[in-house]
């Protein structure tokens, strides 16, 4: 098994986050690190873990990186043997929960992702006058006749994929470099790649998914209450929906950690309390 992620060089820091709580909490899958227009060897600091460093240039035309995840992908195929594979994204930082081997368990019959706070999250654009426009999958799933949701919508921020997925990574890749669609992304990409990837998952009428794994969040007091519980279930972290955690004890990771002094107090608590081998901490409740 191999852990992929990739940035752009302004996402240095925010990998270095991904990286600073894999190298005390798992280092025992070596990560490759897509650098996207860009190449600086040894770019980020690790102790444990072992780090593989390829240059990915971006393509022209597309709205942001999102929309090279499918690419990046495909590329991790051609450059490593390894059959199993984990994509992060970049604003991760995993929890003592972190833990691939439950994750593998699963069938893998398609690429596996994990719910978010939302059932079905929409995005909106207001015009000149008032007129609202709303956008959610829907829009896609009629382009390409897909009839119904064969599950809930997963986000994918983590993505289980195997090699045997090469043909749905190439169709996912396919859709999010249609030059048609993009001519309209903010219509037909509600969020981006991950919708194109829910209406594939749908598509072929795949069920299988990750459950609630992952916490949105930028804070560490909102990390700390997570890593410290375990009866703690469905709640609004601070009354805010974006913070939904349903069972802290099923919890591996934490997704929009950006804030850079949340991130310093983030890793100092793993520093202090994770040896990098046991995943478990000395305060639980």
């Amino acid at each position: 098994m191999r852990l992929i992620a990739f940035s752009d060089e302004n996402f240095l820091p925010v990998v270095q986050n991904l990286v600073s709580s894999l190298d005390k909490i798992y280092p025992h899958a070596p990560l490759t690190y897509y650098m996207v227009g860009f190449h600086r060897k040894n770019c980020l600091q690790s102790e444990n873990l072992k780090i593989s460093y390829k240059t990915f240039f971006p393509k022209p035309g597309l709205p942001n990186l999102n929309f090279l995840k499918p690419s990046i992908l495909l590329q991790s195929l051609i450059d490593h043997d390894e059959d199993i594979f984990i994509f992060l994204d970049s604003d991760i930082t995993i929890g003592k929960r972190f833990s691939p081997e439950s994750i593998l368990r699963k069938s893998l019959e398609f690429p596996l992702a994990s719910f978010g706070p939302y059932e079905l999250p929409y995005t909106f654009r207001t015009f000149e006058g008032g007129r609202t426009e709303t956008y959610t999958p829907d829009l896609l799933m009629d382009y390409f006749g897909v009839k119904s949701k064969s599950m809930r919508y997963v986000q994918n921020c983590l993505i289980a994929y195997h090699r045997k997925h090469q043909n749905f990574l190439l169709e996912w890749e396919s859709i999010c470099l249609n030059k048609y669609l993009l001519r309209e992304h903010w219509r037909y990409f509600s969020f981006q790649d991950e919708t194109a990837f829910n209406m594939l998952l749908w598509k072929y009428s795949a069920t299988e998914n990750l459950g609630h794994i992952f916490v949105n969040t930028h804070k560490f007091s909102t990390f700390r209450l997570i890593e410290e519980s375990e009866n703690l279930s469905r709640i609004n972290i601070d009354d805010n929906p974006y913070e939904f955690c349903d069972e802290a004890s099923k919890i591996m990771f934490y997704h929009g950690t950006k804030d850079q002094d949340q991130n310093l107090e983030i890793q100092k608590y793993i520093y202090e309390n994770y040896t990098g081998n046991s995943g478990t901490s000395p305060h639980t409740t």
